[in-house]
C-alpha cells in the first residue's frame, strides 16, 4: 500500500466505521426484537393463567380481542392487641 491509496485515506476509515455502526445497530435491533416477542408471549401466557384462576379479567371487544386488563384486589386487615403490667412497690429508708 502506498500513502496515497484509497485504503489509507480517512474517507475509507470513515466508511468502515459507519458500516460497523450500522451493522452493529442492525444486530442489536434483531436480538432485541426476538427477546421482546418471546417475553411478550410469556407475559400473555401468565396473564391467561391468572384469568383462568379468577385473579384477573380481560376486557374484550365485540370480536373477542383483548383490549384491557382488570385486576381486582381486596384487602383485609385484622389487628389484635393485648397489654399487661405488674408492679412492685419498695420502700426506701430515710436518711
Amino acid at each position: 500500500m502506498t500513502e496515497g491509496s484509497f485504503f489509507a485515506s480517512p474517507f475509507y476509515v470513515l466508511i468502515l466505521s459507519a458500516a460497523g455502526v450500522i451493522i452493529g445497530g442492525l444486530i442489536t435491533w434483531l436480538v432485541s426484537l426476538c427477546l421482546f416477542k418471546r417475553s411478550s408471549r410469556q407475559i400473555r401466557l401468565i396473564l391467561r393463567g391468572l384469568e383462568e384462576a379468577g385473579l384477573v379479567k380481560w376486557n374484550r371487544d365485540k370480536k373477542g380481542r383483548e383490549r384491557g386488563l382488570v385486576i381486582s384486589a381486596s384487602v383485609e386487615l385484622v389487628a389484635k392487641s393485648s397489654m399487661s403490667a405488674s408492679g412492685t412497690v419498695t420502700r426506701g429508708e430515710k436518711k
